[in-house]
């Protein structure tokens, strides 16, 4: 389960990509701004979640950062990616950079999410995806 901000769009065109290649339907995307986000259930509140990725996989274990990434990739077939952000000589390297991108998330995805949204709109728009009723945007 991978908790986002639906109202951010590089955010949402982030999720459109995973969504479209997690073939087997194993990420649940929940849209923190949506009915179907419950802190109480979720164990994350939105405030932690606007600061933060946050995830929770099978086991109830929540995951942040980088590797609610890692995992995302690993689920969505992207084992290359997942595979850099394994290493261990490359993870500061990645906690750095998600650092830097979750506190200036907003400025980023002002700048370049609506044309990132856009694309990702283009190159899924032909293809079928599952229905967004936990909300990605």
């Amino acid at each position: 389960m991978v908790f986002h901000d639906g109202a951010c769009p590089l955010c949402q065109a982030e999720v459109m990509m995973l969504r479209h290649n997690d073939t087997d339907a194993s990420i649940e995307f929940i849209d923190i701004h949506s009915e179907c986000f419950d802190r109480e259930s979720n164990g994350v509140t939105r405030d932690q979640a606007l600061r933060a990725l946050h995830g929770r996989i099978g086991n109830g274990r929540t995951l942040q950062g980088i590797d609610v990434f890692a995992e995302a990739y690993r689920r969505a077939g992207f084992s290359l990616a997942h595979g850099f952000m394994q290493r261990r000589w490359l993870r500061p390297v990645f906690e750095a950079g998600y650092r830097f991108f979750a506190t200036n998330r907003k400025t980023i995805s002002r700048l370049v999410g609506p044309a990132a949204l856009k694309m990702m709109r283009r190159r899924y728009r032909n293809t079928s995806s599952r229905s967004a009723s936990q909300g990605s945007g």
